[in-house]
C-alpha cells in the first residue's frame, strides 16, 4: 500500500470533516423533526456520555449542559468524518468486499445468501 502524501491525506481530512459536518446537520434536523412530531424534548445522550468520559459531575445550569450537548454532538459527528478521510487517504474504500466476490454489486449480498439456500 503506497503511503498518502500531506496534500493528499490534508484534502481527504477536508472532504471528511464537511462530509461529517454536513450528514450531522442532516441527522440533526431529521431528529428536530422527530422531537418535534412526538412531543419531546432533546436527548441528553451526548452529554451524558461525554461527561462521564471526561469526568465532568455537573454543570452550572441547564443551558450550559445544552450547550455542552450541542457541542458533543456536533464535534462527535465532524470528527467521524475526519477520520473516515484519514481511511479514505489510506486507501480503502467505502465499500468492504463481501467473501463471495460481489463487491460493488448492490444486490450481490443477498444474491449470494440465495444461492446459499440452493
Amino acid at each position: 500500500m503506497q503511503r498518502p502524501t500531506l496534500s493528499k491525506l490534508a484534502g481527504s481530512v477536508g472532504r471528511g470533516l464537511a462530509a461529517g459536518l454536513v450528514g450531522t446537520a442532516v441527522m440533526t434536523v431529521s431528529s428536530t423533526i422527530e422531537q418535534k412530531l412526538r412531543e419531546r424534548g432533546a436527548s441528553s445522550a451526548p452529554a451524558d456520555a461525554a461527561s462521564e468520559v471526561l469526568g465532568i459531575d455537573e454543570f452550572e445550569g441547564e443551558d450550559a449542559r445544552e450547550r455542552f450537548s450541542n457541542l458533543t454532538h456536533w464535534g462527535y459527528g465532524t470528527g467521524w468524518g475526519a477520520v473516515r478521510g484519514v481511511i479514505g487517504a489510506a486507501g480503502v474504500g467505502a465499500g468492504v468486499a463481501p467473501r463471495d466476490g460481489h463487491r460493488g454489486d448492490p444486490a450481490g449480498g443477498a444474491r449470494a445468501a440465495a444461492d446459499r439456500r440452493d
